[in-house]
């Protein structure tokens, strides 16, 4: 990303573009290696040859969380970022010193840390257990869902693995769990509950605005007006998680909901851009219960027009995995256009493509499968009509269509 490279030269990093063993000295005391980073990598294998440490960034993470005395993980197989990073802004707009750690970019301060004593907050990702590393003393579980098939089996096998990171709340640390997760992964812990009409903590009188909805977040019996400057009704339940950890935290719940209005999201969860007035959201939606949420939100704030969405699947594993989920999550949609799988850490799966995945796709009128980002761009340049609402879906580069469209505009 030669955005965020430039960014850490500025801040007097020394970088390399590409992988070389040449780029591991004598002088490396450690390399850090992300889960995309596999054993067989050149730079890894110079390490072990020199004798020079190394570690995933989940332990290394771990490294750093676990010092800290007051510890808040943020799970769940949706919504961590956007948590974490609503965690975080409040936090700061209210003087509390913290550090934090967010899996994306948040829009107000263009940034995914903070850095302060005492309290640490992060977003815990089940990916390859990366998790088990961390060691809270407050988790907030959002939701469990079936994902990740390049390391899951099944639904179950997500289910113990989030159990056995609850397991690792000291006697005295709590679990905030959303009122959805299945009472037996809770069993022997210390917990209380959010977003369902019986939790201790919820919202209610929820009332949908132009740009997200007003609401009443409730603690027991108390009740205090607040809102969010979010589209779609999943935010309702992540302000409810961000309000109830604070609350957990000993923090003025009250204060903190005068501050929630200004948050202003994080970047690529339902990003809105207005593009020859035609409205563009960019999405990091790439699990179905995500792009039928987008899909829900559009329609609730589509002024007459159609939606079209284009979807970039991310990883061969996961299309295949939920293949029958992704068929039939795009139902409301006008226009479905897929592009080509983004492969990530992936090799292709024989008979798995998106061609072939929107052959099968149902609900919808309009179907088209779009070779490459550039040919997405025209595509939408010639298809968009004011009013409609573009969606442009997935975790992978698809959102660089953005900036195509933006060029295209002004040449």
């Amino acid at each position: 990303n030669p955005d965020a490279c430039a960014h850490l030269a500025s801040l007097g990093a020394r970088l390399f573009c590409g992988h070389d063993a040449s780029n591991v000295s004598l002088t490396t005391q450690l390399v850090v290696r992300s889960q995309a980073i596999d054993a067989s990598n050149a730079e890894v294998c110079r390490a072990h040859a020199l004798g020079i440490p190394v570690v995933s960034r989940e332990q290394l993470l771990g490294e750093i969380f676990n010092g800290f005395t007051h510890r808040v993980a943020v799970c769940g197989t949706h919504g961590k970022t956007t948590v974490t990073a609503m965690i975080d802004y409040l936090l700061r707009a209210l003087g509390v010193c913290h550090s934090a750690f967010v899996g994306g970019f948040a829009s107000d301060n263009n940034s995914n840390y903070t850095h302060g004593k005492g309290l640490v907050v992060a977003e815990a990702c089940e990916y390859k257990n990366s998790f088990l590393s961390l060691f809270p003393t407050v988790t907030v579980a959002l939701n469990v869902e079936y994902d990740h098939p390049d390391c899951f089996t099944d639904l179950n096998h997500v289910e113990r693995v989030f159990e056995r990171f609850f397991a690792k709340l000291p006697p005295k640390g709590l679990l905030v769990a959303h009122d959805s997760l299945p009472r037996w992964m809770l069993q022997g812990k210390n917990y209380v509950t959010f977003g369902g009409q019986d939790s201790y903590y919820r919202h209610q009188n929820v009332v949908a605005t132009a740009d997200g909805y007003t609401f009443e977040f409730c603690k027991g019996w108390q009740c205090y007006p607040t809102c969010i400057a979010l589209l779609g009704k999943h935010n309702l339940d992540n302000a409810t998680a961000a309000l109830a950890v604070l609350d957990c935290l000993g923090v003025d719940v009250a204060l903190a909901c005068k501050h929630l209005p200004s948050f202003a999201g994080v970047g690529r969860r339902y990003k809105q851009h207005i593009i020859g007035g035609i409205s563009i959201v960019e999405d990091y939606a790439h699990h179905p219960t995500e792009i039928r949420g987008s899909i829900a939100t559009a329609k609730d704030n589509c002024t007459g027009g159609r939606v079209l969405v284009v979807f970039q699947p991310h990883t061969y594993t996961r299309t295949q995995a939920l293949w029958r989920q992704f068929a039939t999550c795009f139902e409301g949609a006008d226009v479905v256009a897929t592009l080509p799988v983004f492969a990530a850490r992936e090799q292709p799966i024989d008979g798995v493509t998106s061609q072939r995945l929107l052959d099968d796709v149902v609900g919808v009128a309009h179907k088209k499968h779009l070779a490459s980002l550039h040919e997405a761009a025209s595509w939408l340049t010639s298809t968009a009509r004011q009013g409609d609402v573009v969606l442009i879906l997935g975790a992978g580069d698809v959102n660089k269509i953005c900036n195509l469209l933006e060029q295209q505009k002004h040449h």
